[in-house]
């Protein structure tokens, strides 16, 4: 028997296809061609080497390159000096009740620093300028 049959299959291979048959039932979904897998490659990362304990100080100060806070007293002077005496001070009151501190100046919006009474335009930029120094990210 040269190709054999399902019920007495070829003890010989086949190499041609000609005398093959395929068997196939409604049923039988189509197979999808063979894809091969791609390997994966992993990365080693050695783990991180270990920190000295942070000390009391650390914990007080976010990050070195800022300058310490002023207080909103300190702060108005510190312009004053610059842009001349009484320009800014003048609001030290309206900061302080609204509990504005320094370092959130440069966040507030216009509409905030009208309720303060700094209704100038470039009040507002020296400020919110002045204050980004303190600001903390």
């Amino acid at each position: 028997m040269h190709g054999g049959s399902i019920e007495n299959p070829s003890t010989l291979p086949l190499f041609g296809m000609s005398s093959s048959k395929e068997l196939r039932t409604p049923s039988q979904p189509t197979q999808q061609p063979y894809l091969p897998l791609q390997p994966q490659y992993y990365t080693y990362i050695p783990p991180y080497p270990s920190l000295p304990p942070l000390s009391p100080q650390s914990h007080s100060v976010v990050s070195s390159p800022l300058k310490k806070v002023p207080s909103i007293k300190e702060f108005l002077n510190e312009l004053d000096e610059t842009y001349g005496e009484g320009t800014y001070t003048c609001f030290e009151t309206s900061f302080m009740e609204q509990e504005v501190l320094v370092q959130f100046i440069s966040e507030l919006t216009d509409t905030d620093f009208e309720k303060l009474g700094i209704e100038k335009i470039g009040w507002q930029k020296v400020l919110r300028r002045a204050a980004s120094k303190y600001c903390r990210g």
